[in-house]
């Protein structure tokens, strides 16, 4: 079946586009959610012309996109955070901080889901984050954590040095029975 795309749809395809999908797709998921309308004569010839402006607006995301990427090659981003062990962090480093420091440092706005992780950052380190950004570029960036003063110790863990000297038991006297 062949159906108009009226969104951006993720491994699918984007806004306008005419694509050949399974009946059962379009009607259980493209056209209930509103992502996609069956393409008749009038529908395709809409999206001809729509496409033109598109191919326009595409080469200008692409051009920009390159400036992004080449601004932030090589590009670090450092968080300083407090520590509850010598690698551990109290919180954690996650996309919205990403996010954030992003649009405070490098003046670029993204959405937390073109933020790429495989966990929230829980380690003082360097790690490397990939950003999705629009026309399938995806650009690895670099996050580096380091500890904010010195870590505490652990809870009932104590080591030799914090704990009291130990007094040398004498051995005690036998009083002679005599």
């Amino acid at each position: 079946m062949k159906v108009v795309l009226t969104a951006d749809v993720k491994k699918l395809g984007y806004k306008g586009e005419i694509l050949e999908v399974s009946p059962g797709y379009a009607r259980n998921f493209l056209f209930p959610k509103r992502f996609a309308i069956e393409a008749t004569g009038s529908t395709l010839l809409k999206a001809m012309t729509a496409e033109k402006d598109r191919v326009k607006t595409r080469e200008e995301v692409a051009s920009k996109v390159g400036e992004v990427a080449a601004s932030l090659k090589n590009f670090t981003l450092l968080f300083t955070k407090k520590m509850s062990s010598e690698t551990h962090l109290y919180g954690s480093v996650g996309e919205t901080d990403i996010v954030e420091a992003l649009k405070k440092d490098a003046k670029i706005e993204l959405e937390k889901t073109q933020v790429e992780m495989e966990g929230h950052i829980k380690e003082v380190g360097k790690f490397t984050v990939k950003l999705h950004l629009p026309g399938g570029t995806i650009l690895p960036i670099t996050v580096e954590v380091k500890g904010e003063g010195e870590p505490k110790k652990a809870k009932g863990k104590k080591s030799e040095e914090d704990a009291p000297a130990k007094k040398e038991k004498k051995p005690l006297k036998k009083a002679n029975k005599e």
